[in-house]
């Protein structure tokens, strides 16, 4: 069975073709451009990208399913004819951060929440830019309440639908009810009809006639509606015999364990959601590949591109510290208004130190999560690692040492589109919609004993000056 899966995802549109025989046949991709940055999208861009490289991955085949693929935490408001009234609002976008900052002074009020959403208060959630764009006058009393998962649901399909994956991600729905949360709704200002209908994550409508005069495909093909590019990420990792972690580093970093019911950290620093399987126990961080980017982009000023900057670097030297919470903190700490930048920074460092001084500290906040997960739910039996960083084979080497375990790479690196096929054979097959061929382990990164050493010492520094930041900014908000 060849399936058609379709990712918008923070960054660029993808889109791949996978027979359950044969594998991956085509992988298409472009960055989204115009009108989208790092913390809004174009909601009419970004489907006009993501319909042409769904097109130029079919180049004529016929599928017999589609999946859709997007981002947890989106949010984007329209009218009643699903017109765009605001852009969409990213997971990077901290305009609610005075307000959560505000509430999470409620400590009653943050467990609560958390309890019940599986959320943290973070401007993170849509919930909270919801109730800033009360707060700056927008009326989110009218109109729809969705993103740009749901909106492409029903633009393939018709259908206003949200699978329970993606709405776990809203701070909207209760965890275990997998139902609109009513209280929240209340506490939001808004109302269930304004939302989208919740639906299994294996739900399938048929594709409509305007879905099929986008892709150039037969109407009344199999739509799986749209699941999280994360959830998906731990579909694709997750083995019966195995207790596995999935592990990306794209545009931000994330840690996943599939779990049989919801699972909760005493200290909040973890997450969970609702997946296509069960749940799925989690950590994420704001600051991955979009500080590295930012790193060339606004330091290097462009000068250097990734492989120059590695070529650049002294193995000898000591690089300042760095803090990589440029677009606030998720976990460990939840800390949206916290800020980033180096420690240490010498006359003698370069843009090569500054460059490795950023790995590190993403790394380094990645490690503060892996060992919150291993304290809630153990250490994993193994590591699958995916997403941009394995474009570099020294920043990934450098993740397994930072962790001190073993890095498993399988050799079809688009795990969310990869996710999305295994769910969607799942959902139109049933039992008979299992892969025959399953991803085999291209490589395994073997930590070195002398860089963990190493690392871990510089780890050591990176978490004084984290928990010094923490201090003033928490002694700040009292």
């Amino acid at each position: 069975m060849k399936i058609l899966v379709i990712e918008a995802s923070t960054s660029s549109a993808k889109a791949m073709v996978f027979d359950s025989a044969a594998g991956v046949l085509r992988v298409a991709e472009s960055p989204y451009g115009g009108r989208c940055s790092t913390t809004l999208h174009d909601l009419r861009d970004v489907m006009t990208s993501v319909t042409t490289v769904a097109q130029q991955a079919l180049a004529g085949e016929v599928v017999e399913g589609i999946a859709l693929v997007s981002a947890w935490h989106g949010l984007v408001l329209t009218d009643e004819e699903m017109n765009p009234t605001t852009p969409v609002y990213l997971w990077s976008n901290m305009d609610a951060q005075q307000i959560t900052d505000e509430l999470r002074r409620d400590t009653d009020f943050v467990d609560r929440f958390y309890n019940r959403t599986g959320c943290m208060v973070n401007a993170t959630y849509p919930i909270f830019e919801l109730l800033h764009l009360a707060k700056s006058g927008t009326d989110t009393t009218k109109g729809r309440i969705l993103d740009e998962g749901c909106y492409l649901n029903w633009l393939l399909t018709g259908k206003y639908v949200q699978t329970e994956c993606l709405a776990s991600g809203t701070g909207l729905l209760n965890l275990r009810t997998r139902t609109w949360d009513q209280e929240l709704l209340t506490f939001a200002g808004i109302s269930e009809l304004q939302l989208p209908e919740v639906v299994n994550s294996r739900t399938t409508f048929p594709l409509s006639p305007q879905g099929a005069k986008l892709l150039g495909l037969p109407e009344g093909i199999p739509v799986v509606p749209t699941n999280s590019d994360g959830a998906l990420n731990q579909v694709a990792a997750a083995e019966s015999e195995r207790n596995v972690m999935s592990f990306s580093v794209g545009t931000s970093g994330a840690m996943r364990m599939s779990v049989p019911s919801p699972k909760l950290a005493a200290d909040h620093s973890t997450w969970c959601y609702i997946s296509p399987d069960d749940w799925v126990s989690g950590v994420a961080t704001a600051g991955a590949g979009n500080c590295v980017n930012w790193l060339r982009d606004v330091v290097a000023r462009g000068q250097w591109d990734f492989p120059e900057l590695e070529q650049m670097i002294d193995e000898n030297s000591e690089p300042p510290i760095f803090l990589p919470f440029l677009f606030g903190e998720r976990c460990p700490g939840w800390l949206d208004k916290r800020q980033g930048g180096f420690h240490g920074l010498l006359p003698g460092h370069g843009v090569a130190d500054m460059y490795e001084a950023v790995r590190e500290g993403i790394l380094y906040n990645l490690k503060q999560c892996y060992l919150s997960m291993c304290e809630l739910n153990g250490k994993p039996e193994c590591i699958k690692i995916s997403g941009g960083i394995l474009k570099s084979a020294s920043w990934s080497q450098m993740a397994a040492d930072v962790v001190n375990m073993p890095l498993e790479i399988d050799r079809t690196l688009h795990s969310s589109m990869y996710g999305g096929a295994k769910n969607a054979l799942r959902a139109i097959a049933g039992n008979s919609g299992e892969i025959t061929t399953s991803p085999t382990v291209a490589e395994i990164i073997t930590p070195r004993a002398a860089k963990v050493e190493v690392l871990e010492r510089r780890y050591q520094r990176y978490l004084e000056k984290y928990r010094q930041g923490r201090s003033e900014l928490t002694s700040a908000s009292s």
